[in-house]
């Protein structure tokens, strides 16, 4: 079977920052625009900078609950074939606008993907249509392997259910 991984992530940010009175220390009056842009245009294989597997879904975490993802073994992608990666490029999430608490990635203590540099790392939590970008790193990716470096978490504060949208992309090998 052929597999083809082909697209892009991309980040663009700009904001404007307008005084029209001075006020406080800052004794200045005018603009300033913040542009910060990167992106990752991706391609099949497994070389550096490449991705031959994707997995993605909408899952609904319960209040103070964890969902915990296996990376190696356990996830089924959208044509329903088993996705087991080897190393993992970029780990994006999406909380639902609608949710009322707050969700976190995290490196579980035992078997958590290197995400974070020490085990129970987290991100600060997110909600209500937050972005979590874990982990992009397109060129050397973080090595998943089944029962020692291969679960990430989302925690869900308490208060009620949470949906949110998470996609990886990675290599086989």
């Amino acid at each position: 079977m052929s597999v083809s991984v082909t697209g892009s992530i991309q980040l663009l940010a700009n904001v404007i920052e307008a005084r029209t009175s001075v006020t406080g220390a800052a004794n200045e009056v005018g603009s300033r625009s913040i542009a910060l842009s990167g992106g990752w245009s991706v391609s099949t294989g497994t070389a550096a900078g490449l991705a031959d597997k994707v997995w993605s879904d909408t899952r609904v975490v319960l209040t103070t609950a964890t969902d915990t993802i296996d990376l190696a073994t356990v996830l089924t992608n959208a044509f329903g074939a088993v996705e087991t990666f080897v190393r993992v490029r970029a780990v994006l999430a999406v909380a639902a606008p609608t949710n009322t608490t707050t969700l976190q990635i995290a490196r579980p203590a035992a078997n958590g993907a290197l995400l974070f540099g020490a085990a129970s790392g987290s991100l600060a939590a997110v909600g209500f249509g937050g972005i979590i970008v874990a982990w992009a790193d397109p060129q050397a990716g973080i090595a998943i392997a089944a029962g020692t470096t291969d679960l990430i978490s989302i925690i869900n504060s308490a208060g009620a259910s949470a949906t949110y949208t998470i996609a990886v992309l990675g290599t086989s090998a």
